[in-house]
């Protein structure tokens, strides 16, 4: 009974840690919702009839080279104003979508620096937790490792694709490297 009980503390620590970590985040790191960077209607709107176009007599509306590739390059899309007939009179660049996409990118960006940080610590405290085979400390200790290393996962699973290509793999590299240093450490057998 007292190895399923600290197998349980394990799993708790482990678990506790790893929710307290992310919620701390969602606490201090607020994510960013798209309506705050896009304004306007962009739910469901009625279907326009066949030949309504036609029947208002609407000149042909075209947006210069220069003004379509001078949005393009600021990663816009062409928006255009109507008329009350329906008609399309101007037009503007809504760099809405970029703005909105490069907040995600921080957001995620923080999330990862601080699922990290705090992983890192876990696993530091984890390590220096001292213990017996078989005491309340390893598991302890164990419960730490786990929720350090599940949080540095999570972490970096959740930003992974908005971090540099070149950071990427240096990043996989340090996890597997902590992973090999852990195993050695906590689970080399002392002769």
């Amino acid at each position: 009974m007292a190895d399923f009980r600290k197998l349980l503390i394990v799993f708790i620590i482990t678990v506790l840690f790893t929710v307290f970590v992310f919620s701390l985040n969602a606490a201090v790191n607020e994510s960013p919702k798209y309506e705050n960077y896009c304004k306007g209607n962009y739910g469901m709107t009625k279907p326009i009839p066949a030949g309504y176009m036609e029947s208002k007599n609407c000149s042909t509306f075209v947006v210069p080279d220069a003004d379509n590739a001078a949005c393009i390059a600021r990663s816009g899309n062409i928006e255009y104003t109507y008329d009350s007939n329906n008609c399309a009179t101007g037009f503007a660049c809504n760099t809405c979508q970029h703005e909105f996409n490069l907040a995600q990118e921080r957001y995620k960006f923080w999330q990862f620096i601080i699922a990290a940080a705090f992983g890192l610590v876990a696993i530091i405290v984890g390590l220096f937790i001292p213990g017996e085979k078989d005491s309340l400390n390893e598991s302890l200790s164990l419960g730490f490792l786990l929720g350090g290393l599940i949080t540095l996962f999570i972490g970096t699973a959740l930003s992974f694709t908005t971090l540099y290509k070149w950071l990427r793999p240096g990043i996989i590299l340090v996890e597997l490297l902590i992973v090999i240093f852990i195993a050695y450490r906590k689970f080399k057998t002392k002769k």
